[in-house]
Formats: structure tokens, C-alpha cells, sequence
């Protein structure tokens, strides 16, 4: 892996800050033990077990419900691994292994997203503790950073392609969660009520997202700690007014993390 290099920026460009890996490992851990308890939340085992209909892209076999239950403890033992800052390689490669077979049984955006992250990251896991780290090149983590930069991008297309800057796409959203008892710390009633007497602020909303979208990979380059404000700010503002994406804002974040340890 250390041969390996992008020709995109300076030589160097892959060198990575002990203490930005460390802080991204315990994000990625959070965002494992989020998707696990979502999950199950959510009642994901009656989706294994047959009951709700799976949403599945990739051509794996359907397994038993109780392998359901060995995914979110591996996840949980995992997250706590990362947790600690410096996981072993071991629990690296296992969450990956985990996730992806995970995406292929009941497939999420956001699961999809952490296992493309975490698959990254077990090509070479880091040791942030190492004692040459931070001298050392990291492709791997590099192509983390890019993963985010090409989520923000094509989310950003896709929601011009989808007309989503007139703001009726995000008030008409808050009022169907209305109705479905979304479970977020701002309740989706206030924000439907709130939309819909102001289509001016749900049109501005839109366009305030897109726009954050449209930047953050230009950012995640060349003014990473910016991007990684923004980041927070976005994903905290995603945390308060959608659910269920606890895991996909900490995965986020935690990238937004590797992009501004990169040694400059």
C-alpha cells in the first residue's frame, strides 16, 4: 500500500495526523454502534425473518433471522473496538466484512456508504500509534475522503435532477412524516406547519443544501477544516429534522475528520 500514491495534489498528499485518525476511528465506531441499535429499532429482524418485504440489490442468499442478531453484536463488539481510538486489524476488516455482507441482506444508503468507508480502510488498516504514521503514505484513507466528496457531489446532482430546489419536494416530505410519527428531536408536525406557511424558507432550505453539497468536495481539498465545519454543521441540522441517520452523519463526519488530519 505505501508504494501506492494520487497524482492529484503534492507528493505527500497521503500523510495523515495520528490524532485526526484517532478521532475518525471513534466516529466510524459510534456510527457502527448507531446503525446497529437503528436497526434493530427499526425491526429489521422481522425483515430478515421474512415478515416485511427486504430492500436488496445484491444477489446473496437470504439467511435465517438469527443471523441478524450475530451481525449487530459483531457490529457492536467492532464499534467498541474502534472506540478506543486504535482498533487492531482484525476488528477493522471484520466490520467490513460485516457491513458489506450486511448491504446485500438488507440493503440502506447510509450501510452501503459505512461499508464502502470501512472496506477502504481495511486495505491497509492505520495504526495511528505507529511510529512513523503520520510519515507514512495512506491511500486507503485518502480514498475515504474521496468517497464523502463523490456522496456530496452526486447527492447534490441528484437533488437538482429531482426538482428538489423548489422546496414542495422538502415541505410535502415533513408532511407525510407528520402523519408516520417520524421520531426526530424536531417534530415533523412544527417543521411541515412551518414549511408550509413559508414556501419562501422551504425553497431557501433546498437551495442552502444543495448548494453545501455542491461545495464540500471542492473544500474537502483545498480548505479542509472549513469542510469540516460545514460537515458538522449539515449533518448536525440532518440529526435534528430526519431519523434513523445517526449512522450515516457520524460515517460523514468521521471523514470529514481524515480529510482535515491530511499533512499538508
Amino acid at each position: 500500500m505505501s508504494a501506492l500514491s494520487f497524482p492529484f495534489y503534492a507528493p505527500g498528499g497521503d500523510r495523515y495526523g495520528a490524532a485526526g485518525t484517532r478521532l475518525a476511528y471513534r466516529f466510524f465506531g459510534a456510527a457502527l454502534v448507531a446503525l446497529a441499535a437503528a436497526e434493530v429499532l427499526n425491526r429489521q429482524w422481522d425483515v430478515q425473518a421474512g415478515m416485511l418485504c427486504a430492500r436488496r440489490l445484491l444477489p446473496l442468499p437470504m439467511l435465517p433471522a438469527w443471523t441478524a442478531g450475530m451481525e449487530w453484536l459483531l457490529m457492536g463488539v467492532c464499534g467498541a473496538a474502534f472506540l478506543t481510538g486504535r482498533p487492531r486489524p482484525a476488528f477493522v476488516r471484520t466490520a467490513a466484512c460485516v457491513l458489506v455482507w450486511s448491504a446485500g441482506q438488507r440493503y440502506m444508503n447510509q450501510k452501503a456508504f459505512l461499508a464502502l468507508v470501512l472496506t477502504f480502510l481495511a486495505l491497509d488498516p492505520p495504526d495511528p500509534d505507529g511510529p512513523a504514521f503520520e510519515q507514512e503514505s495512506r491511500p486507503n484513507l485518502t480514498l475515504a475522503v474521496w468517497q464523502l466528496a463523490i456522496l456530496y457531489a452526486f447527492s447534490a446532482v441528484q437533488k437538482v435532477r429531482g426538482g428538489f430546489l423548489d422546496g414542495h419536494v422538502l415541505a410535502d416530505t415533513f408532511a407525510m412524516a407528520a402523519k408516520t410519527a417520524w421520531r426526530t428531536p424536531v417534530p415533523a408536525a412544527w417543521t411541515a406547519s412551518l414549511l408550509g406557511a413559508h414556501p419562501v424558507l422551504s425553497s431557501a432550505a433546498c437551495w442552502t443544501v444543495v448548494a453545501a453539497e455542491a461545495v464540500l468536495p471542492v473544500l474537502l481539498w483545498l480548505r479542509p477544516r472549513v469542510a469540516l465545519a460545514a460537515a458538522c454543521l449539515l449533518h448536525a441540522a440532518f440529526a435534528l429534522m430526519l431519523p434513523d441517520v445517526a449512522a450515516f452523519s457520524l460515517a460523514a463526519v468521521g471523514c470529514a475528520v481524515l480529510g482535515a488530519s491530511r499533512r499538508l
